[in-house]
């Protein structure tokens, strides 16, 4: 500058610098905003890929423990079959038994009437007659 400038002239040379180092400091601090931004990007990448792989695990463990769990409904549904195949047969089995018993005692009730009816005395039967009657 002149000397002798003018005093306006000065201050709007004054505030013009004034506001370029605004301009400066403001770009200064959106730089730093920036790479905080950046920085925190980064930060939440890293986190999502983190937690990306989190999910894939418990995906595949949930399909693992599904498929386990058809597995056991499997068994336990062919065990219920089963176990009432069984009962069934246990059930015919205690038919077939007592029937059995009922025509046993009426050949043992036949057998005592022939007996009887041919004179003979309890202890003249056959051992084998008595045991089984």
């Amino acid at each position: 500058l002149e000397l002798g400038a003018p005093e306006p002239a000065v201050r709007g040379l004054q505030e013009r610098m004034d506001a370029i180092q605004r301009l400066l400091d403001q770009q200064q601090a959106d730089s730093t905003v920036r790479a905080e931004l950046a920085r925190r990007c980064e930060e939440a990448r890293a986190d999502t890929a983190y937690y990306a792989e989190e999910a894939r695990e418990f995906q595949s463990e949930a399909a693992q423990l599904t498929q386990q769990l058809k597995a056991a409904e499997e068994v336990e549904e062919q065990d219920a079959v089963g176990l009432a195949r069984d009962t069934e047969a246990l059930q015919q089995a205690q038919q077939r038994a007592a029937a059995l018993s009922q025509e046993h005692g009426q050949l043992c009730d036949a057998l005592a009437a022939c007996a009887a009816d041919a004179g003979c005395e309890p202890q003249q039967e056959p051992q084998w007659w008595r045991a089984r009657c």
